[in-house]
């Protein structure tokens, strides 16, 4: 065999001629998955691009200057809401227990009234019962006769109600002040007319809530009514300023009284019902399973 055919021969170097249509194939594996992802990602530009209008064009609206002014609002009447429950126990001095059928918007409106006084209380809530479109007064005169520890006074009520639209305002607050006495000594104990016993009352209750919790609020403001209206007041002492049970009760003067003193007192029997109500429904949930 010659040296020809036994060399090696050198065809690493050699180059690879393709012809056009392998050419075009190859070029065609090359831009296929540009295509493809292109393919796939368009509708999700588009979906992206879309977002992105939508938000420029709630910017442009104004949307966030606007939750920013409504969470400040909502900030300011969380803060307003607090410090008129700090004012809450002020509204007993001045006449008047805890609004337990108002909504939290007014319970903030009519305690922030407090600094300013007992006149600015009692317009306050005049205000509130006169509300036409709330119908405020009719909706508590009717929840006063249906309610169940309130049965056997069932007609009394309507005729406050009548002594109400005819603005027979003393003889409404004669007939409510004796009405509060009894559920009072039905919902709190029979010797609650006696002061002694009073007093032990609402000690004892007090004791049991927790100081920055609303039931504190809620029965501290009762009490500071309940010793405004019984506070004593005996023969030949001047005429009571406020709203008196002694004054009315035991004869010793007519009362001046008004539709807010009516107001006061309608509001007081709720809020006594209620706040037995609540005792009652505690106690059931307390109870031990069976």
């Amino acid at each position: 065999m010659s040296a020809d055919h036994d060399a090696p021969r050198d065809v690493g170097t050699a180059p690879v001629q393709l012809s056009s249509v392998m050419q075009q194939a190859v070029a065609l594996l090359h831009e296929q998955p540009t295509t493809v992802a292109a393919a796939f990602l368009a509708p999700l530009q588009e979906k992206l691009h879309d977002i992105s209008m939508k938000i420029q064009t709630a910017f442009e609206s104004g949307w966030l200057e606007s939750f920013q002014q409504r969470l400040q609002v909502g900030v300011t009447r969380i803060q307003a809401a607090e410090a008129a429950l700090k004012n809450a126990e002020g509204i007993g001095r001045m006449g008047w227990t805890f609004p337990m059928n108002v909504s939290l918007t007014d319970v903030v409106e009519i305690l922030l009234q407090v600094p300013n006084g007992p006149e600015a209380i009692d317009a306050a809530f005049a205000r509130f019962y006169a509300d036409t479109e709330k119908q405020s007064l009719p909706l508590l005169l009717a929840a006063l006769r249906q309610h169940a520890r309130l049965a056997e006074f069932r007609a009394l009520i309507e005729e406050v109600g009548f002594g109400l639209e005819h603005q027979k305002y003393r003889l409404v607050v004669t007939a409510l002040i004796p009405l509060f006495e009894g559920v009072a000594r039905s919902c709190w104990g029979d010797s609650f007319w006696q002061g002694a016993a009073r007093d032990k009352f609402f000690k004892d209750k007090i004791a049991t809530l927790a100081s920055d919790g609303l039931d504190h609020v809620m029965w501290s403001a009762t009490q500071a009514f309940v010793e405004l209206l019984y506070k004593k007041n005996f023969h030949g002492d001047p005429k009571p300023r406020a709203l008196n049970r002694h004054w009315i009760l035991h004869g010793r003067g007519p009362a001046d009284a008004s539709l807010v003193d009516a107001l006061r007192l309608l509001q007081a029997i709720y809020t006594v019902v209620s706040l037995a109500d609540e005792e009652a429904q505690d106690a059931v949930q307390a109870a031990p399973a069976v």
